[in-house]
């Protein structure tokens, strides 16, 4: 008997409202919202700049059938979520798949880019 997992098991993960901002082909904006599950990895110290930098690294993911535009998510689109009572708007640097096809993404924030948006 094939076992199969509903997908209510696994809300309470994707509890975070993560905002994807970019832009597609034939300069149409992006901005959508996707509840997501956030994990950030351990906080850098950047020594080697002028000025020594903050750099946080985010891991988000979500299942594929909560994206709804028709291009997937692109590395340098924007994202805004809500982490630790404070607004983080950090760049996706890398997306990938977990092996049922949800999005896996990575995203960073720092200080030097912080101010950019």
């Amino acid at each position: 008997m094939p076992f199969s997992v509903p997908d209510s098991a696994f809300a309470p993960f994707y509890d975070t409202p993560v905002a994807f901002h970019g832009t597609r082909p034939n300069a149409r904006p992006l901005a959508l919202t996707v509840k997501c599950m956030v994990v950030e990895d351990s906080p850098e110290l950047m020594t080697d700049a002028a000025a020594p930098a903050m750099s946080r690294v985010f891991n988000i993911t979500f299942p594929a059938r909560s994206w709804l535009d028709v291009t997937p998510p692109h590395v340098d689109e924007r994202v805004v979520f809500r982490w630790g009572g404070t607004e983080i708007a950090a760049k996706v640097c890398k997306v990938s798949h977990l092996p049922d096809g949800d999005f896996a993404l990575v995203a960073e924030w720092n200080q030097k880019g912080a101010s950019k948006w």
